[in-house]
């Protein structure tokens, strides 16, 4: 009797499913019929996450680097596969908290986000387009509650283990497929099989720029500085529980493989404040014959691959390369002098309004003089995120968002020496090592809410946290 119950109800829920997996493939073709199959699969993912948040999370940081492929676009918006399993994650975290009796995780940085965001609220209500400032207001605000939920989520040893083990392998995955798209691309294969984009194929510098599934190369390198922050770190301190040295050291050499062949110089110069910070403050433990003998070997092969790809691109291909990375088109280049004329632009606009900013979001909109959206293809943005958030928040917002990355700095140096175990500290210092290279790239491209940003803070906090409520001394 009771199976029969149970047929009965999968009876119920699977006709209607059949039923309109009939009407879309009737109406859409095929199309219509993955998207029903990608419905029912979010569906059952769903059901999980609800069960256990903590999936949702994990979901989410397996998927950040798909940040292009796949996609749906909707209007000026694009909707991106992490962001659907954050919002499902905060639901079910959110009804979970309803229902049980669980505290808070410390999150210091907390206030001064929350007046950030009380000045951006003030300063979205004074804008010129409203639409603009809504929108990018209630994307921000998502990506602190992301943020805030990735700390609450990630409350022991074993579950930050497991989302560090989430970022680095599917990078190995993301990394080949990069140097797919460059050996693609040199053998003409179309871009629809490559992924490229055309501005970054080689028909424009001679060879290809590796982008992977994200925008554009500089994006890349901001989402690998993660891994390549969690897999330094974790070999420097000799923890294998994600992985092992071997494994570890040939994901080190396959990001930074694709790193320069990025060809990215804000990816560069981050790159090297990124190994400056390990080169300073893990001297005692890098600095020893081994390491030095392993680094030197992998500089020679993170050098010699690079240039046996770039070589077989174009004769000469090292001079173009070298060109562009000592910056040589500085007096005629478009990529330096518009964003020149960008960075002077945003602190015309922040002239306007010094206070409290034009408005979140409203540097394009003003940029063209507050065309309709139906008109806009796209918004301009001052590729530097301190002006672009010093122009539209004003210098209150940029205080208050500089506070925050500082006490966030502060207390990692504060949770590293108060305890913990050496698997929280490797990890705490590989994900600030990101971080700062991170900070160091906002110089160069601006969007205040990209999802593997917040995820990564909210990782950051997690992991203070943990170190501070460890028993075991340093």
């Amino acid at each position: 009797m009771k199976n029969k119950k149970i047929g009965f109800i999968i009876l119920l829920i699977t006709m209607p499913i059949i039923a309109l997996g009939i009407y879309l493939t009737y109406q859409f073709g095929m199309m219509g019929f993955l998207a029903l199959i990608a419905l029912v699969v979010l569906g059952y993912l769903f059901h999980l996450i609800l069960k256990d948040p903590f999936i949702g999370i994990s979901l989410t940081i397996a998927t950040l680097p798909f940040e292009r492929i796949p996609t749906l676009d909707i209007g000026l918006f694009t909707l991106k596969i992490d962001q659907v399993f954050a919002g499902m994650t905060i639901v079910s975290w959110v009804l979970k908290l309803l229902f049980s009796k669980n505290k808070f995780q410390p999150y210091p940085i907390g206030w001064p986000l929350g007046i950030f965001v009380f000045l951006s609220l003030i300063s979205m209500m004074l804008a010129v387009d409203h639409n603009r400032a809504f929108s990018v207001f209630i994307f921000t605000i998502f990506m602190i509650i992301v943020s805030f939920t990735t700390t609450n989520l990630v409350d022991s040893e074993k579950r930050l283990g497991t989302g560090g083990k989430i970022f680095l392998y599917p990078t190995f995955f993301v990394s080949l497929f990069g140097l797919y798209q460059f050996a693609g691309d040199i053998i003409g294969l179309p871009n629809n099989l490559t992924g490229l984009k055309d501005i970054y194929s080689k028909a424009v510098m001679g060879f290809p720029r590796i982008q992977a599934f994200s925008m554009e190369p500089l994006f890349l390198a901001n989402y690998l500085f993660i891994p390549l922050g969690l897999a330094l770190s974790l070999y420097i301190f000799k923890e294998n529980k994600i992985a092992s040295n071997t494994k570890l050291l040939a994901l080190i050499a396959l990001i930074s493989i694709v790193i320069v062949l990025g060809i990215s110089r804000g990816a560069y110069i981050a790159l090297g404040f990124f190994a400056s910070f390990f080169a300073f403050f893990m001297a005692r433990k890098f600095l020893t014959f081994k390491n030095i003998m392993i680094f030197i070997a992998g500089i020679i092969i993170v050098g010699g691959t690079s240039y046996e790809f770039l070589k077989i691109s174009r004769p000469d291909a090292l001079k173009t390369f070298i060109s562009h990375a000592k910056i040589e088109d500085f007096s005629v280049g478009e990529s330096v002098q518009k964003r020149l004329a960008d960075y002077q632009k945003a602190i015309d606009y922040w002239g306007e309004k010094p206070f409290l900013g034009i408005g979140p979001g409203n540097y394009g909109p003003r940029y063209k003089n507050y065309p309709p959206h139906s008109e806009v293809k796209g918004w301009e943005v001052v590729n530097n995120e301190y002006l672009e958030i010093l122009a539209e928040t004003g210098i209150f917002g940029l205080l208050f968002f500089a506070l925050t990355i500082l006490m966030l700095c502060l207390r990692t140096i504060k949770a590293y020496y108060a305890g913990g175990s050496n698997f929280q500290k490797a990890v705490l210092i590989g994900l600030i090592s990101a971080l700062i290279a991170i900070l160091v790239q906002y110089n160069f491209f601006s969007t205040l809410y990209i999802m593997h940003i917040w995820i990564l803070i909210g990782l950051i906090v997690a992991a203070q946290n943990l170190c501070f409520n460890s028993k075991e001394p340093r």
